[in-house]
């Protein structure tokens, strides 16, 4: 059934997002549950909401750089490797047009990955997952993951539990053009 039940209700909701919404105050997560939304909208209105996609895709580069800062020693709480990987798979089921509709995103995703695979308090059983969604789906297409791959995977290799996690060794390889 999914939303198919709550057609108007979506008819509603979703115009009201794209023209009143501070998506950016949203939090990653809750931008994150934005798109379980947007996704899920799309089967039961049979259309896409490009517009409030966009803007979503674009409040997600700015929470992701928010929540997930460059320093490799910074909390992130906001936005785990989890999280990530979660928000890749979501929109990989649009595919590759939403990546290329959404430049921001991508290179905001990788800089966030990057920041994890460097930070040592990141766990290696936490950070396969999320280089495998990154290079096993369309994301690994954009611009941004083709020019940060080799240093996400030097990153990545230069941690002490490369060698110990049989794991995350075989998503650094997976990073291999």
């Amino acid at each position: 059934l999914g939303l198919g039940p709550y057609r108007e209700l979506l008819g509603k909701i979703l115009p009201m997002l794209r023209n009143k919404g501070a998506l950016d105050n949203y939090t990653t997560l809750r931008l994150v549950q934005l798109s379980e939304v947007l996704l899920a909208s799309r089967h039961a209105l049979g259309q896409a909401e490009d517009a409030l996609e966009q803007q979503v895709a674009a409040a997600l580069a700015h929470a992701v750089r928010r929540d997930c800062p460059p320093d490799a020693h910074a909390v992130r709480r906001d936005c785990p490797p989890d999280l990530l990987a979660r928000l890749v798979a979501l929109w990989d089921q649009v595919g590759a047009e939403f990546w290329a509709r959404s430049p921001a995103l991508p290179e905001a995703l990788m800089a966030a990955a990057l920041s994890h695979v460097e930070s040592p308090a990141a766990k290696a059983e936490a950070l396969h997952p999320m280089l495998d969604t990154l290079s096993g789906s369309s994301f690994s297409q954009t611009p941004a993951f083709k020019q940060g791959r080799r240093i996400l995977q030097a990153a990545g290799q230069a941690r002490p539990d490369a060698s110990t996690s049989r794991a995350l060794s075989a998503a650094l390889s997976a990073l291999d053009p």
